[in-house]
């Protein structure tokens, strides 16, 4: 890789949220395996005004504000892909995605989810299917402003695809053990085993359910439900507190 190319990776890795000590370790290692930067450019298409283009900012002016994505190469065609960037959306909508226009009989078109973290990191793997003729970026499903870092795609090999597609679903089924969030959408260990491409989809769904608010099970889980350790603490600090108010509530 080249200077100016090393220097627009650099760039873009810097607005993402630091990877753990053992993860930037592990990174560096896939990183040597056989890749490809390939190059993309931004063209608005439809429901999107442009604040900044240098500054990466927009607003969506419709539900389905989408940019063509223009390529150095021409239309990237069947492989694996790994996708970073850094997305932040103040509209409350976290639904992101790419769509892909095929070659057919008919107009057809697949659209593939790309989740992002809680602080609008992206870091996906993706699969593109043989003749695609055009492919758009959906970074939110709402109206409202946004900001967006260039994207860094690279293509990437079986192998490297299949270490990072394992490494999150085995994180997602160890984060979310004990829990009904993993197998509220099917996440499973045999799932995993068997069928790591449904696996990985179903943590990008258990991703966006999470951002998306929708999950309100494990909402109260997390959020809503003391320990016994907790329940002493709180009933401790009830009692050395000067004032003890009644609280009536009246249904």
């Amino acid at each position: 890789m080249n200077v100016a190319l090393e220097s627009f990776s650099r760039q873009v890795k810097s607005r993402l949220y630091p990877l753990s000590v053992l993860e930037t370790v592990l990174e560096w290692l896939v990183e040597r395996l056989p890749r490809r930067l390939i190059l993309v450019e931004f063209k608005s298409s439809h429901d999107v005004a442009v604040i900044s283009e240098i500054k990466g900012e927009y607003k969506a002016t419709g539900n389905s504000p989408s940019f063509e994505m223009v390529f150095s190469i021409g239309v990237p065609q069947c492989g694996w892909y790994y996708l970073e960037a850094a997305l932040s959306r103040n509209n409350g909508n976290r639904e992101t995605s790419i769509r892909a226009d095929m070659r057919g009989k008919a107009h057809e078109s697949i659209s593939i989810t790309i989740p992002t973290n809680l602080r609008g990191t992206v870091r996906e793997i993706f699969f593109l299917p043989p003749n695609v003729t055009a492919l758009y970026w959906l970074p939110t499903a709402a109206p409202g402003y946004f900001s967006q870092s260039p994207l860094l795609i690279h293509k990437i090999s079986p192998l490297e695809s299949y270490l990072r597609r394992m490494h999150r679903v085995i994180y997602d089924l160890w984060r979310f053990r004990g829990s009904a969030t993993s197998t509220s959408v099917g996440l499973t260990w045999l799932g995993a085993i068997t069928n790591l491409s449904d696996a990985y989809q179903r943590t990008a769904i258990l991703r966006n359910n999470r951002l998306n608010g929708n999950d309100y099970s494990a909402f109260i889980v997390n959020n809503d439900t003391f320990q016994k350790s907790e329940m002493r603490i709180l009933r401790r600090q009830v009692s050395q507190l000067p004032l003890h108010p009644l609280i009536s509530l009246i249904m």
